[in-house]
Formats: C-alpha cells, structure tokens, sequence
C-alpha cells in the first residue's frame, strides 16, 4: 500500500488507528520514518540505561588518551600547515567525548559531558604548549631550551591581544561544545500521534 506507515526499527507496517511517532517527515510533509509504541518503549528504556552505572575509571583513562590525541593531531596540523582550521577543532572536542563514551561502556549523562569538557581544556592547553614551544625553539632554537610553565602562560597571554587570539577561542569554543554534546542524553525525539484512518 502506497500510505503504509512501517516501523523504522521492527519493519511492522502500523496500523491506521494505532499510536506511532514520527521520526522524520519529508519536505512535502510525508511520513518518511515511524516508531511503532513497543519500539519507542523499547528506545526509551534504552536511552535511559545509557545513564546509569558509567565506568568513570576508565572513561577518564580513555578520556586523557584522547585528549592526548586529540592534541597532538591539533599540534601536528597547525605546526605542518601553519593553519589553524575550525573543523580540526571539532574533531578535537568529537575525540574526547566519544573516548569518555567509550571508556564509560557507552553510557551518557551529565557527568560525563562534565569529564568530556574538562578533558578537552586539558587537550586544548597540552596542544597549545607544544605549538608556542614549536615556534619558540625554531625563533630561538635550543639555547634556551623548552618554555617553561610560567613562560608559556607569559607568550599565552600575549598570544591573545593580537587578532589571531580571538579566532582562537571561537576554535575551543567550537570544540567544547562538540565535547559537550558528544556524551549528552540522547532523547527519543519526533512527535506522537495517531494515523488517521485512509
């Protein structure tokens, strides 16, 4: 049947006067994707079991080793291209967010979107250290050998009154958001409604 409603997940064609959610609608208004009730209920309880029991332990272990990544590919991208690229930003915060995912055993919530920002601050500041030291010891070469912690903050802090310190926080701005909606709550969306009969 040409208006035949099915279930996106269970394939169940859904019947005129039975309640479904619609998922998505094409732009002419069409019913392109459906939930069938047991499939909803069924998502539900999924979602809801995303938040409860992370592995915090290891969400945090996944977590720093993919901040670290996440800041080394930052490091490498901008030292090689002499370019700072927004997209590289977001996959910087994606990184973190589904390694704390990851490490947590798939599981969502508010704390881990808590875990997933602070670790790509963390990612953020190693990457950055090791971009000023990069042009520090090809500037200076290694008489004066590594930036020390107070003189990064010092170069940091200058960095930021000229024009590129501006683009640069719209960048983690960029990425701490992708890092904050990486692990959030998923929610059964669409709008739930019976079908009228044909």
């Amino acid at each position: 049947m040409e208006n035949e409603i099915k279930c996106v997940k269970c394939a169940r064609p859904i019947k005129p006067t039975e309640e479904f959610t619609i998922v998505k609608t094409s732009k002419q208004g069409k019913v392109e994707s459906a939930l069938c009730p047991e499939c909803r209920v069924a998502f539900q309880e999924t979602v809801e079991q995303e938040t409860h029991d992370p592995n915090i332990l290891l969400a945090t272990g996944a977590g720093l080793l993919g901040a670290a990544v996440a800041g080394l590919i930052w490091y490498y991208f901008v030292t090689i291209t002499e370019f700072q690229f927004g997209l590289v930003s977001v996959l910087m915060g994606w990184l973190v967010g589904r390694a704390v995912v990851w490490g947590a055993g798939n599981k969502r919530g508010r704390s881990l979107q808590i875990m997933s920002v602070t670790l790509t601050v963390i990612a953020i500041f190693f990457s950055e250290y090791l971009i000023l030291n990069h042009y520090f010891i090809k500037e200076y070469g290694n008489t004066y050998g590594n930036l020390t912690f107070s003189d990064f903050w010092r170069v940091y802090r200058a960095y930021f009154t000229e024009a590129s310190g501006f683009f640069n926080l719209v960048f983690y701005a960029i990425a701490l958001w992708q890092a904050w909606v990486t692990p959030r709550t998923r929610e059964v969306g669409g709008i739930v409604m019976n079908r009228p009969a044909v």
